[in-house]
């Protein structure tokens, strides 16, 4: 885990230009090495949970950013063998970017800025020359958001005063 936390303070003064940096080829290369289920699991499970490391919201939302902009990088590199464990750990990045808006109580300025880092990469429409949204993502991450979700929203510690927006 040592690896692990120097990685979440290389991205606590992140900013939206750090992802240039090589720092960001972690994630690729930490899952492309692993080959076991149960340490794809572990190490997925890890890269996600880096987001409360993090001193402050700002810093969070600038990992998943960095996040989702190295994976969208990196995507054309995956060879199909792989493809699994690199949606496992979007899944388990989205899991846990939803328990972090469930540990700020869904405050709406921070969920307005989540949901427009996914606008502006895995789901960008637009198709910007700076990165190419491969529909493979953008369907992956569409198929899991409702069950990821309602996961989180479920591990809540009180649905009712979290706010959660499946809460009916």
């Amino acid at each position: 885990m040592g690896i692990c936390k120097s990685y979440g303070r290389v991205y606590s003064s992140v900013s939206s230009t750090v992802t240039n940096k090589p720092e960001s080829h972690f994630i690729s290369e930490g899952m492309w090495h692993s080959d076991k289920p149960a340490i794809q699991q572990e190490l997925a499970n890890r890269l996600a949970e880096l987001m409360f490391v993090l001193p402050d919201a700002q810093g969070t939302l600038d990992y998943i950013r960095a996040f989702h902009w190295t994976i969208l990088k990196e995507w054309h590199s995956i060879d199909k063998l792989r493809l699994d464990k690199f949606y496992s750990l979007i899944r388990f990045l989205v899991f846990h970017s939803f328990k972090f808006l469930a540990s700020k109580k869904w405050k709406l300025e921070l969920a307005e800025k989540l949901a427009q880092i996914l606008i502006d990469l895995p789901l960008n429409t637009a198709r910007k020359p700076e990165v190419l949204v491969s529909p493979g993502v953008a369907f992956h991450l569409a198929d899991i958001y409702v069950d990821e979700l309602e996961k989180a929203c479920k591990g809540a510690q009180d649905v009712t005063t979290t706010n959660c927006p499946l809460n009916c």
